[in-house]
């Protein structure tokens, strides 16, 4: 796996206008079309920006989000086509109202869509999703009704319709949700609250329960935590403070566990279309630094990503296991260029070396696995084999000339998970997972 891989040879990224342009959020349609909206931290009074690529994200066209003022700010982007988009906005100035704007010209016109209101001084609309062309929900704070301002809409954005109040559990005193901080996966729905609480709907918004999760709050300065799901059951939630959390039962209760590895701290997505694949990025636990990684088996062990390829992530996305995309910058000096990266290996398997053909699909064998000590790897060709453990730290390397088989004593070595890093004559690599009982 290389989650974000390398930047593609020749690609263009998108057009950041000043050294401040920081991207925001991507918005992935098919395996060839990804929108990508940012913003000019520095200067409030910027208009926002939006990057379009229809070939993977070898090539860009951009322009403004022009939502009439530039004191309306984008919380959320959601394209279901190359030429439509909706955004939520919220407004940074009294007396100016959010909502919901469309585009259907790629970019070029922002219309706002005013059946969903968001006309109260207290409306902050949060998030935006779409199923389909037609079916979507667009989720607010808490407007002067006292319940939560959700919109949901059968035609495209025609008509928003209100989930009504009695369709809400009860709120808590000043309790209001966060951008970012919402799950959508099948037709359920997560978001979290600065009360420390989910509300959570299986039905596409239209009913909701709410439970209370370990943490004060999901958001502030002093508690927050990122949450994910695969599906309707089954998901995971990680502090800031690095506490690791399962549940099992749609976030309804949660169990603490203490993962293997150097999982991250401030953002986590599961991965569609694999069976248990999540990626996260952030400060580790021990050192603090910023990084990313990953797990196939639900959360229990992480991969550290760094020794492939160390980057500073600022949002990532993932359609599938095959199509992910991030915007980051190489680790290690603030000056670096901010890129757009995409996947370039399949999940659920290590690249090794950045930029080197992998071994052909089943090509490597690795027997016994799990081990208690020997271990015998055989491939085609192979001339380099290094072992490295759940951190990336190199334990030890045996080269040879081309060899089909390869052997190890791991009998030193604590239980464990380790990945054995191989590399061929052809100058092909593949790193295999090993699990040492």
């Amino acid at each position: 796996m290389r989650p974000c891989g390398h930047r593609i040879s020749g690609q263009k990224s998108p057009p950041f206008e000043t050294a401040n342009f920081r991207t925001n959020q991507l918005s992935i349609v098919n395996n060839n079309v990804v929108w990508v909206q940012g913003f000019d931290w520095n200067n409030q009074n910027a208009t926002e920006k939006w990057s379009r690529s229809t070939d993977a994200g070898n090539t860009w066209t951009s322009g403004d989000i022009d939502l009439g003022n530039p004191l309306i700010k984008v919380s959320c982007i959601h394209a279901v086509s190359a030429t439509t988009v909706y955004v939520s906005a919220y407004s940074a100035t009294p007396g100016v109202y959010g909502g919901v704007w469309i585009t259907t010209d790629a970019g070029a016109n922002w219309v706002r869509q005013t059946s969903a209101l968001y006309n109260s001084a207290n409306s902050f609309p949060n998030a935006i999703h779409f199923w389909d062309a037609d079916n979507g929900i667009v989720i607010g704070d808490s407007d002067d009704n006292n319940f939560f301002e959700v919109y949901t809409t059968a035609n495209g954005g025609v008509d928003w319709i209100r989930v009504p109040a009695p369709n809400f559990p009860e709120l808590l005193e000043a309790e209001y949700g966060y951008t970012y901080n919402y799950e959508i996966r099948g037709n359920s729905i997560w978001f979290g609250t600065n009360k420390g609480r989910l509300f959570i709907s299986h039905d596409r918004g239209q009913n909701w329960a709410v439970a209370q999760s370990p943490l004060p709050d999901f958001g502030s300065a002093n508690s927050s935590a990122t949450f994910a799901f695969k599906n309707d059951n089954e998901g995971i939630i990680f502090s800031r403070d690095f506490e690791f959390y399962r549940s099992t039962d749609g976030g309804l209760t949660w169990a603490q566990e203490i993962p293997i590895g150097q999982f991250r701290n401030t953002r986590t997505v599961c991965v569609p279309q694999t069976t248990n694949t999540y990626f996260n990025w952030g400060a580790d636990v021990d050192s603090n630094e910023i990084g990313s990684a990953y797990s196939t088996d639900g959360g229990a062990s992480w991969i550290n990503l760094d020794f492939v390829q160390h980057l500073d992530i600022q949002t990532a996305k993932f359609l599938s296991g095959t199509t992910g995309y991030c915007i980051a910058r190489e680790y290690g000096n603030p000056a670096n260029p901010i890129n757009f990266y995409r996947l370039t290996d399949p999940l659920n398997r290590l690249a090794g070396t950045l930029g080197v053909r992998a071994f052909n699909k089943g090509q490597t064998l690795v027997t016994p696995n799990p081990t208690t000590g020997k271990v015998n790897i055989t491939s085609s060709a192979i001339t380099e084999v290094s072992i490295l453990d759940v951190t990336g730290k190199l334990l030890l390397t045996k080269t040879s000339s081309p060899v089909d088989e390869i052997n190890f004593d791991l009998s030193q070595f604590n239980n464990g998970i380790y990945f054995a890093r191989l590399s061929n004559v052809r100058g092909e690599s593949e790193t295999v997972r090993l699990v040492k009982n």
